[in-house]
């Protein structure tokens, strides 16, 4: 039996999600809110596709930091609160824990 396109790129939609989340927090180092709004919109589509509840929730953190980070000045409490959300995201992504053996 066949794949569906989907199924075959969703794996990299996480690989995807990742790398972008990791530049949207630098993003918020730099003090550029606006493009991390920008980042993170983007990311909660990506989450969004996987399908697990887990990431559904993650996806609607992502969008939640989005909507924080649009218009906030840097050092606000939006952005302070954005930090705290997107922390959240980050540790529900079943996608973000690397094992190493030793």
């Amino acid at each position: 039996m066949s794949k569906s396109v989907v199924e075959i790129v969703t794996p990299y939609y996480c690989q995807i999600a990742l790398r972008l989340c990791s530049q949207a927090r630098r993003l918020c180092e730099a003090r550029e809110c606006s493009k991390r709004a920008e980042i993170c919109q983007f990311v909660s589509t990506l989450c969004k596709e996987k399908g697990f509840n887990i990431c559904t929730n993650e996806s609607k953190i992502c969008e939640k930091v989005a909507s924080l980070c649009k218009e906030a000045k840097p050092g606000s409490d939006e952005c302070l609160e954005a930090d705290k959300l997107c922390t959240e995201a980050k540790r529900l992504c079943p996608r973000n824990y690397d094992i190493h053996g030793g």
